[in-house]
């Protein structure tokens, strides 16, 4: 699997298209501090999308019951061992600004890998080193640059969470019916609706996939609906299964953004 992973990596790094295979961010685009502030995830289910890593990290500190995360983009889980071996090694919650070879050559001359998944991400960006000369072309760096100010978070709990894997990671795509068999009192979607979002179908059937994991009276949280474009179409879609809420406190959708109140859905 490892194997294959690096092979379809360095196909996407020399220009070509893989599905389930992308690019990595290495960041949040989004100020989650102030979002996430808005609920009490603690002891509560929630499945997230796993991204950058950053909204799996603000779980761990939340101390929620169950964490599932997931993620079309089958890279991301080996972004994310990255990231926390940055945090466990080298003490910095993001990743550098340039990322080379040396730069994670030197990462992995102190891991010891303390479980299987983990020890898949070693593997991963061992075998990638050695197969790409360049591997921070598979790093896109954040247009909008994230406040570190507003984004503090407790280390250890991120260290521990991951540490123990206190999460499951699936590699689906949360627009298309889903094989989970589990029901969540949150589920976040990051910017997940700008890809089903122009077309209304496609959008109702990814809010109907969305309406069956949820618990009753479980909830959305859906930060893209504050774009442009996407606000009306998805406020509409979602108000037809939803109860459509401001969050009670508003929040940046980025550093150089207005401040917006922000939605969320809860299962009616």
């Amino acid at each position: 699997m490892v194997d294959i992973d690096v092979l379809n990596t360095v196909e996407i790094l020399d220009g070509n298209s893989h599905m389930n295979y992308n690019l990595l961010f290495s960041s949040s685009n989004e100020l989650l501090k102030p979002i996430f502030s808005n609920f009490d995830f603690k002891e509560k289910d929630v499945l997230s999308v796993l991204g950058s890593g950053d909204q799996a990290f603000h779980f761990f500190k939340a101390k929620v019951g169950k964490l599932d995360l997931y993620d079309i983009n089958k890279l991301a889980i080996y972004n994310m061992y990255l990231r926390y071996w940055n945090m466990l090694f080298n003490n910095n919650f993001y990743l550098p600004k340039v990322i080379d070879n040396n730069y994670i050559l030197n990462l992995l001359s102190f891991v010891n890998p303390c479980t299987d998944d983990e020890n898949y991400a070693f593997e991963y960006w061992k075998l990638l080193l050695e197969k790409y000369s360049d591997v921070g072309e598979l790093f896109i760096p954040r247009s909008t640059i994230v406040d570190s100010k507003n984004e503090v978070i407790y280390k250890k709990r991120i260290i521990d969470g991951v540490r123990n894997h206190d999460f499951n990671f699936y590699n689906i795509d949360i627009s298309k019916p889903s094989f989970l068999d589990k029901k969540y009192d949150y589920i976040y979607v990051s910017n997940i609706g700008d890809y089903v979002s122009k077309n209304l179908e496609a959008f109702r059937l990814y809010r109907d996939n969305l309406y069956d994991l949820l618990k009753d009276g479980g909830k959305i949280i859906c930060t893209n609906v504050i774009k442009d474009g996407a606000c009306s179409d998805e406020r509409r879609v979602f108000r037809e299964k939803f109860k459509c809420h401001n969050m009670p406190k508003v929040y940046k959708y980025s550093i150089f953004s207005p401040e917006v109140p922000g939605y969320y859905y809860e299962k009616k």
